[in-house]
């Protein structure tokens, strides 16, 4: 009896062609997500920086008053951009104009955060320092050199934040203090290391001589083997007559 098979498999050739359209279409929807992020941020980032630089605002003493002016213009340019031209600009154009802002706004932010973190890495460092003293104090094997490294690696750190200190008191709000945020906590962890490297100091093993003295003084002061033999036999002989003379 002839017979036919039937199968509902999708031929290989299509499969491919279905994985491809698959593919393309993935990356056309990460491309249209790319572009709306990249307008977020562009948009974003142009009334941060507008409302920031302005009067009462957070950045409005960060920047360079020289550049002030240009740039609140390009940002308020920008925002018209965004609705206008910008609303189907590609995302290469997005970054570009998103990064002519960042060269003047992510300074100035950095200077803001610089002051307003600064004391918060100095009271870390002390009570760094206060804990080490304390440890110091109490490892008696440290040497006087030792001791003395640790005390002047202190001293230096100390220093290295009252003229950070005296550069944020003196000069403008808009210009770069000499260290960044990242540098004193570089800084930090150095200095950490290499005092708590000290403070592992072990305790040195007893000398030789001192060894060879504790153990004579414990020779000393124990009866040698024979005599506490014959001391026993001794007490023993004088324990028997007296339980002879009781029978």
């Amino acid at each position: 009896m002839p017979f036919k098979t039937i199968s509902h498999a999708i031929p290989p050739d299509m499969k491919v062609q279905f994985k491809n359209l698959e593919a393309q279409l993935m990356i056309e929807d990460r491309l249209i997500l790319d572009l709306k992020e990249a307008k977020y941020n562009l948009e974003s980032y142009s009334y941060d920086m507008k409302n920031g630089i302005q009067e009462y605002g957070n950045y409005e003493h960060y920047i360079d008053p020289s550049l002030k002016p240009a740039f609140l213009e390009n940002l308020l340019a920008t925002e018209e951009w965004i609705y206008a031209d910008g609303e189907n600009a590609p995302l290469t154009e997005q970054k570009a104009r998103l990064e002519v802002l960042q060269s003047i706004g992510n300074p100035l932010k950095l200077r803001h955060k610089f002051r307003q973190e600064f004391q918060d890495y100095v009271t870390i460092y002390q009570k760094y320092e206060r804990t080490a003293n304390s440890m110091m104090a109490g490892i008696e094997h440290l040497t006087d050199d030792q001791r003395k490294s640790i005390g002047d690696k202190c001293a230096l750190m100390q220093q290295f934040y009252m003229e950070l200190q005296s550069e944020i008191e003196n000069k403008p709000k808009h210009e770069d203090c000499s260290s960044t945020l990242a540098q004193i906590e570089n800084k930090q962890m150095l200095l950490e290391s290499e005092i708590n490297a000290i403070l592992s100091t072990p305790k040195p093993a007893p000398k030789k001589e001192e060894v060879k003295k504790e153990e004579g003084a414990a020779a000393d002061g124990a009866p040698a083997e024979g005599e506490a033999a014959a001391a026993e036999n001794g007490d023993a002989e004088q324990q028997q007559p007296a339980a002879d003379a009781e029978m």
